[in-house]
């Protein structure tokens, strides 16, 4: 091996291929891994979600934790994974509808001064309002009814990878 120009060590030549190899094994590991997560996500689209997934999050996510109570792993582990894909389209679709409203600009409204500088902030809220009523119309997520405050706490606190975590364990031994 070369380090600041002077060799170092009598097997340099070894040295070199094996950093090499395990340079390229990393690199092989690290896109098998990309690969892996990327088909992972691939049903992650606000628009083009999978019908036939397209489910309830409230009662997807209670089936499973029914399941997993009675001792059906895989079952349980299926509406697991739904119930996470869901609650991520769920939020995905929240974010997009309040990031494309909030870029959106208000019609040639701008705050300024005067006795309606308020009512021009007012409209502005409504206008932003109605945006994000019409965006979430337009997706399919926020047809189906919505889950409850608590299911969302518990997403929140991440305990279905818990449940996702132990359901695996079980079906492994």
């Amino acid at each position: 091996m070369v380090v600041g120009g002077k060799r170092v060590g009598g097997s340099s030549v070894a040295m070199e291929r094996t950093a090499s190899y395990t340079g390229r094994g990393a690199l092989l590991l690290s896109l098998l891994l990309l690969l892996e997560v990327g088909a992972q996500y691939e049903k992650y689209s606000l628009r083009s979600f999978p019908e036939q997934e397209l489910l309830p999050l409230e009662p997807s996510y209670r089936y499973s934790l029914e399941q997993s109570a009675a001792g059906n792993w895989r079952e349980s582990i299926r509406y697991l994974e739904l119930s996470l894909r869901l609650h991520r389209l769920l939020r995905d679709s929240q974010l997009h509808c309040q990031r494309n409203c909030s870029l959106a600009p208000a019609a040639g409204l701008t705050l300024g001064h005067g006795s309606f500088s308020e009512l021009r902030a007012f409209a502005q809220i409504l206008q932003r309002a109605v945006c994000i009523k019409k965006c979430k119309r337009s997706l399919a997520v926020f047809k189906l009814p919505p889950p409850g405050k608590d299911t969302l706490e518990q997403f929140e606190k991440r305990l279905p990878y818990r449940y996702l975590e132990n359901a695996y364990f079980q079906v492994g031994t």
